[in-house]
């Protein structure tokens, strides 16, 4: 029966979005195998984003998709029977942020709730900062929850005013998100009379 090389593979391969990857199926047998690639069970076909090359031997994804990420399969197969390799491929893809609140604008003394919305993969690690500088938990003042994803402001202060930003990285790269928050103003109202 044929025989894969599968060495020449990464054990995990890891391709950051947008970018090429070839994956290999070196195989050897006689008569030489045939060569079929599969994708999550999918035959693949070579296209304007894939490219099959050296009888089969070798699949160049020219520009990595999300929907790349997952199971590819070569199975070679001659008259003396059939082997298969699978790999699984992992696509990164650099952290999306965005901040929120549904009220970043508060009296002094009460309570400004921010949140941190991130996507990517690997998971993107969260870290906040407030003018440039990073924060950090503190007894009386600003509580960030144990995955970053929400900062509390307890007791608003003027001190407390500023831009808050979230800032998520990964293996693929970074974002940051930024929202004003601010002290309500004080008015006074005059009945007419």
């Amino acid at each position: 029966p044929p025989a894969i090389d599968a060495s020449r593979n990464d054990a995990s391969p890891r391709v950051t979005i947008g970018r090429p990857v070839t994956l290999w199926c070196s195989v050897s047998g006689h008569p030489f195998p045939t060569i079929t690639w599969r994708k999550d069970g999918e035959e693949v076909k070579p296209s304007d984003a894939i490219r099959i090359l050296d009888d089969g031997q070798m699949l160049e994804l020219l520009d990595t998709k999300k929907e790349h990420a997952g199971t590819w399969t070569c199975t070679a197969e001659n008259d003396a029977g059939a082997r298969e390799l699978e790999i699984q491929l992992d696509v990164w893809i650099p952290p999306v942020v965005r901040v929120s609140s549904e009220a970043p604008i508060k009296a002094i003394g009460e309570t400004v709730t921010l949140f941190c919305e991130a996507s990517g993969n690997p998971p993107p690690s969260l870290g906040w900062t407030k003018g440039g500088q990073p924060i950090i938990n503190s007894v009386e003042g600003v509580r960030i929850s144990l995955k970053g994803t929400r900062l509390d402001i307890p007791h608003m202060e003027r001190s407390d005013v500023g831009d808050y930003t979230c800032n998520a990285h990964n293996e693929a790269g970074s974002a940051e998100s930024t929202i004003h928050v601010d002290v309500l103003g004080t008015y006074f109202l005059m009945s007419l009379l």
